[in-house]
């Protein structure tokens, strides 16, 4: 993926972002679930070629394991306890058959679509969760019928992952920005819909992991600079938050 490309991604995210939270009917909700946390599944396939070819020589450590479950972490970590006391225990949505069914039916990754659309991306989700993106509003919705009666909001976590590259200059598709130590970049993004339908937030949050590639003979490890870069996005998403229920 070329920095033009990453750069339009960003400000779409940005633009859908307005109007993010509908504070009365974020008030009224009581008992919500996640029925999604996923994450893309690699970072340097969101990356430009410069960008994939110079961490495979920078960064010791390419794996990345358990994305997905790195996101769950990052919320339980970073979010304030008045956020976190709405979210139902996952053991009373993941464990029913309903749900179960559910995510069977829906998970986003049987889709055809998926590489099409996020250009070759993939994207991974916690066991029992199926993968839905926040902008799949219809099947957000659907998920009511699965889940028991008092659920009165679900909510869809999301991570895009990539490496960061600010270039001095680009010329002829050549560009500084694989030169130079690159951090990992978090684009999450947050959707709430309530039992009515109704959109209660949605919102994206950039965040940078505080490391870079190939600092101090490689420092940090690919789930390190992830960590980080998450954690960044999940303390804005929490920074958004009290702002504006202050």
């Amino acid at each position: 993926m070329t920095l033009k490309t990453i750069s339009k991604l960003a400000l779409l995210m940005l633009v859908m972002s307005a109007c993010a939270l509908n504070k009365k009917a974020y008030r009224n909700t009581q008992e919500m679930a996640v029925i999604s946390y996923n994450a893309s599944d690699k970072v340097k396939n969101n990356s430009s070629l410069q960008a994939r070819v110079v961490s495979d020589v920078r960064l010791g450590d390419t794996t990345l394991t358990d994305p997905a479950g790195k996101v769950k972490n990052s919320l339980f970590d970073n979010l304030n306890k008045s956020f976190l006391q709405k979210i139902v225990d996952e053991e009373k949505i993941i464990e029913t058959k309903s749900f179960k069914a559910y995510a069977e039916e829906h998970d986003y990754e049987q889709s055809k679509l998926n590489e099409i659309v996020n250009l070759g991306v993939g994207y991974e989700a916690i066991k029992g969760y199926p993968v839905i993106l926040p902008t799949d509003k219809k099947t957000i919705k659907k998920a009511f019928n699965y889940l028991p009666e008092n659920i009165d909001a679900v909510m869809v976590v999301s991570s895009r992952l990539w490496f960061d590259e600010d270039a001095t200059f680009n010329v002829g598709g050549y560009s500084s920005a694989g030169l130079s130590n690159q951090r990992v970049q978090s684009a999450l993004t947050v959707c709430i819909v309530n039992k009515n339908g109704k959109k209660v937030f949605y919102k994206s949050f950039l965040g940078k992991s505080a490391g870079k590639l190939g600092d101090e003979d490689n420092k940090f490890t690919l789930n390190e600079l992830v960590d980080q870069a998450l954690k960044d996005s999940f303390l804005k998403f929490n920074r958004y938050m009290e702002k504006k229920l202050d």
